[in-house]
């Protein structure tokens, strides 16, 4: 009697104990920041800052895009993108900071349309991030409208000019794979670019689709934690990267 008391007792002892092979589960937080890469690439002597967000995520709904705003006062992208895992500078906006394009995400922000031919639409529908040339009559959850359209099915799309500036822009790759690119913008002439060389950049990759943003002195871009380009002036539009299941 008394051994099983004592096998009880070691018993009880033992499962109250953790196991010291046994580890906690990665909280999904962490997973997140984990998964979204940043890289730094070199290319042609410029330096460019490049986010990937991966398709699983948003298809599972771990992660959703979303356009944050500020019409009519401009922020920096960290104080109007407050709560993304990451996020990039978003479409142009003119004197009254109003945005210059169709811009639409819980309701349309801005219904007026771009009018020019190099145009593009950044479009989510259920997760899912596209790059198309036309909205057609099919409805998305997300749309920025912006130019110009650098990459269509690998090619390089028209320029509009050929002068030098810091860029931005957004990109899918065949997987539906979505990248958030800049160019460095520390010192006034380093990442100053020209479309051509943007494009070249892009295609380098093996980017199937790209869509210009308002680069310039609005170039900025942020990955929680630990990484913020800072632009030269504020902003009224971005696109964000967000937890949905936190």
């Amino acid at each position: 009697m008394k051994s099983l008391r004592t096998f009880l007792a070691l018993a009880i002892l033992l499962t109250s104990q953790p196991l010291a092979n046994a580890t906690s589960p990665v909280p999904l937080q962490e997973q997140l920041e984990e998964e979204i890469k940043l890289s730094k690439i070199k290319y042609n002597d410029t330096n460019y800052n490049v986010i990937k967000i991966p398709k699983n995520r948003l298809i599972n709904e771990d992660l959703e895009i979303k356009i944050a705003h500020s019409v009519g006062e401009r922020k920096s992208l960290e104080s109007l993108s407050s709560g993304a895992i990451a996020a990039i500078n978003g479409n142009f906006y003119d004197e009254n900071d109003k945005p210059i394009g169709y811009l639409k995400d819980s309701k349309v922000i801005n219904g007026e349309h771009i009018n020019r031919k190099n145009k593009g639409f950044f479009v989510v529908n259920k997760g899912l991030p596209d790059i198309i040339r036309t909205l057609g009559d099919y409805h998305y959850d997300v749309i920025l409208e912006s130019y110009p359209l650098l990459v269509y099915d690998y090619g390089a799309m028209r320029r509009i000019n050929n002068e030098s500036d810091f860029r931005s822009a957004v990109a899918i790759d065949k997987s539906h794979n979505l990248y958030l690119v800049t160019t460095e913008n520390g010192t006034l002439s380093a990442g100053r670019i020209t479309y051509k060389e943007f494009q070249d950049f892009l295609i380098s990759q093996n980017y199937k689709t790209a869509l210009n943003l308002d680069g310039g002195t609005s170039t900025q871009m942020l990955k929680r934690p630990g990484f913020n380009q800072h632009g030269l002036k504020g902003i009224v539009t971005a696109i964000g990267i967000y937890p949905s299941r936190l």
